[in-house]
């Protein structure tokens, strides 16, 4: 089981207009790396969870068109891996339409939401640490469980409220900015939330908690 929505804010997801055109890389003037926190998609509905992978890649690729996606990460369960899978042969037919090379496909067992379990939290910044430095930007694949957890974890400079309302859509996208120019270094960074995107609405860092907070206004409203 997920983390469930307060019902005030069962609606979040609804409403809000898409608040991000093309926003440049927060830190464009430093290296960084890039980690996407992504939560599976519908997993009772294949063609639903198609729509929900296919919108949340293209409103990554409208924002940030510079700045592919090099690797998915995700965990052995079905709803991760078919999530994956059709978000790598997305970026694949970007790739070969403009000349680019083919993302890394893989699973990895950490990012299991039953191994969440037993994985110690500095496990998952240690697994973090040993990505290839080749990769740039890198997606995680996960569950509703973990993607808040680790953006926790990795002191992700932002508000948990916040990091939860981002995180709690199907196919959802955290996308991470870590100030660091190996992944080596990335427990002692504190990545900055570039951008938030679910299947309604699509947020620069800065616009998710005042997005919270109107929410929690119109629920109280209502209540």
């Amino acid at each position: 089981m997920g983390w469930k929505l307060p019902k005030f804010l069962s609606g979040m997801f609804g409403g809000l207009s898409d608040a991000a055109d093309s926003v440049p890389d927060q830190q464009s003037d430093q290296p960084f790396k890039r980690l996407i926190l992504m939560r599976h998609g519908h997993e009772l509905d294949a063609e639903r969870m198609a729509k929900q992978v296919a919108h949340s890649l293209a409103e990554y690729q409208r924002v940030f068109p510079d700045r592919p996606i090099d690797a998915v990460l995700h965990s052995p369960a079905e709803r991760t891996r078919r999530t994956a899978e059709l978000l790598h042969n997305g970026l694949e037919a970007s790739s070969m339409a403009e000349g680019g090379r083919t993302p890394a496909l893989k699973e990895e067992s950490w990012l299991s939401d039953e191994d969440g379990l037993r994985v110690k939290d500095f496990e998952y910044v240690e697994n973090i640490e040993h990505l290839d430095d080749a990769l740039e930007t890198v997606c995680l694949v996960t569950h509703s469980t973990l993607t808040p957890k680790i953006a926790e974890i990795l002191w992700t400079q932002t508000d948990e409220m916040a990091i939860k309302y981002a995180t709690g859509d199907h196919a959802s996208m955290l996308v991470l900015d870590v100030p660091v120019q190996t992944w080596r270094k990335t427990g002692a960074a504190k990545p900055t939330v570039a951008l938030a995107i679910s299947q309604s609405e699509t947020l620069r860092g800065e616009e998710i908690m005042p997005a919270v907070q109107a929410t929690i206004e119109r629920g109280f409203t209502h209540s």
